[in-house]
């Protein structure tokens, strides 16, 4: 496990299209699957650089702190994958220690594309079609360039605009939204694997709202795909 601190690297963005997001809150109930664990939805943009138009409603999850009067805040957790569902992690016991526990709400969401959040579809028949994963020749590279062009076309038309806004930029803008939501003038966050490239993005576009960023087993969005992918064949 690695752990890392992230410094301010620019300057902040303006923070009205989160906030104005925020203001819309999370309404929290009871989870179906869990009653002891409060759910909620938080509706951002699909696009954020159209803060009015169609919207992707986050599904959140929180446990409330142990001690409320010992109660610093909330703390944003970032789901390692992609693909993995930040509620579910909060709907299994917490992870972290009493102490953690006691001081903090500790939240998580469904980063959009995800599990509750606008979940990415694909037809399963064009998914079926994928070639065998060892490549040998010249041949079974065009065979996966074919695939990977037709299943692209595929999850795309399922899933509609949203497919076109997943990325981390996307994710740490929704990060901004739950911070404000939750009422707190600055971040406290905890992220794991995957998780910390939408960490890294919020510490470079927001640098002044962070409390508090701790990236576990930290991955390196400065990477091209090649570098990211020989750095973590190197780990294995």
């Amino acid at each position: 496990m690695m752990l890392a601190t992230v410094l301010p690297l620019s300057a902040p963005q303006t923070a009205s299209a989160a906030d104005d997001a925020g203001k819309r809150g999370i309404t929290w109930g009871p989870c179906e699957e869990e009653p002891t664990v409060e759910c909620g939805t938080l509706a951002v943009p699909i696009d954020w650089s159209r803060p009015r138009g169609a919207t992707v409603k986050l599904a959140l999850a929180r446990r409330k702190a142990t001690d409320p009067s010992a109660r610093i805040g909330s703390l944003l957790t970032n789901p390692g994958g992609p693909g993995n569902s930040g509620v579910n992690d909060i709907l299994r016991p917490s992870g972290f220690s009493e102490d953690v526990q006691r001081r903090f709400d500790i939240v998580s969401f469904d980063p959009r594309g995800v599990a509750r959040s606008g979940s990415t579809t694909c037809t399963a028949s064009v998914y079926n079609e994928m070639p065998y994963p060892v490549m040998s020749s010249q041949a079974d590279y065009d065979k996966w360039v074919a695939f990977d062009a037709k299943l692209h076309a595929d999850c795309r038309k399922q899933t509609g605009p949203l497919y076109d806004h997943l990325d981390s930029v996307n994710v740490a803008r929704d990060m901004d939204a739950i911070r404000a939501a939750l009422g707190e003038a600055k971040l406290t966050s905890y992220g794991v694997s995957y998780g910390t490239l939408a960490q890294q993005m919020y510490a470079e576009m927001y640098p002044n709202r962070i409390r508090a960023m701790v990236l576990d087993s930290n991955m390196d969005h400065s990477l091209n795909v090649k570098g990211f992918q020989v750095t973590e064949a190197a780990t294995v």
